[in-house]
């Protein structure tokens, strides 16, 4: 795959990435039918030694793909891909999110879907009339997406994702029912399963210091993709939202927004006595 998707270490100033995807319009970008809805897709490879290709489809079709959510980030880093002979360059965080995509199980498990739709290659960025029009779809197209995947790379947040996946399950699990009597040392046994959730790094550190799972999941919640203004519409849009960084694991919407929810339901009780220093 990294044959046809490739992330170079050097830099490109802007000048020249957007004339890299000038050269390439072209060949690559055939006017689209605004009174079709039509956009574009691309269709990811079967295998390495084929190319990525760009078709147009109709949303009026209602056509089986997955959209991507992410930070343009350095306009001066760059990857590029090659679709149907045509090396076109394209932001080092889309670069590096096609990778992961590519590789995820959520992706690979769903034979159906083989099309990805991103703005900076599924879109003509040199044609304002049809960047403009595009726009104007963007809420369909991430609404018809029958997933998208929401990229918060460069960093590995594998171990923010399993501390949030952790905590999700095992309070969710032993969480009594509404109006149930609740016996804390009973309610959080689970926390005997994940000391590191409870202690911190070391007896000297001051008591607002957080361990490296705390640290990882407080890291994930400040990162840049957050303060994207897009974001709020992508994700309430989005049928099936799931965060991806470099590693194995990933996260879904649903795990991350029940998660805050479970630790405040808790938050309030009496510690455990088999924590220490319990109150």
């Amino acid at each position: 795959m990294r044959r046809f998707l490739q992330i170079p270490t050097r830099s490109l100033t802007r000048r020249l990435f957007s004339q890299s995807i000038c050269q390439a319009s072209s060949g690559l970008y055939k006017p689209l039918n605004p009174r079709t809805s039509e956009i574009r897709l691309l269709k990811t490879p079967p295998n390495a030694s084929s190319e990525f290709e760009l078709v147009t489809v109709s949303l009026d079709d209602e056509p089986k793909y997955a959209a991507l959510s992410y930070l343009w980030g350095d306009p001066e880093k760059y990857g590029q891909v090659t679709i149907k002979g045509n090396t076109v360059k394209i932001p080092d965080n889309l670069a590096s999110a096609f990778l992961c995509v590519l590789s995820d199980d959520s992706f690979r498990s769903q034979s159906h879907v083989r099309y990805l739709w991103a703005d900076a290659i599924c879109i003509n960025q040199n044609d304002l009339d049809e960047r403009s029009q595009q726009v104007q779809l963007m809420r369909r197209i991430f609404q018809r997406a029958h997933v998208t995947f929401a990229w918060v790379g460069p960093k590995d947040y594998s171990l923010a994702f399993e501390t949030i996946k952790t905590i999700k399950k095992d309070i969710y699990e032993n969480t009594p029912k509404e109006n149930a009597p609740y016996k804390t040392n009973f309610d959080l046994e689970w926390l005997r399963r994940h000391p590191m959730l409870c202690i911190d790094r070391g007896p000297d550190l001051p008591n607002n210091h957080l361990n490296d799972p705390w640290s990882a999941v407080a890291d994930f919640l400040q990162h840049q993709y957050w303060q994207r203004v897009w974001i709020f519409q992508e994700i309430v849009l989005a049928n099936q939202l799931v965060f991806i960084s470099p590693g194995e694991a990933n996260l879904s919407w649903s795990m991350l927004r029940d998660t805050p929810q479970s630790v405040i339901s808790v938050a309030n009780d009496k510690k455990p006595e088999f924590l220490p220093d319990a109150a």
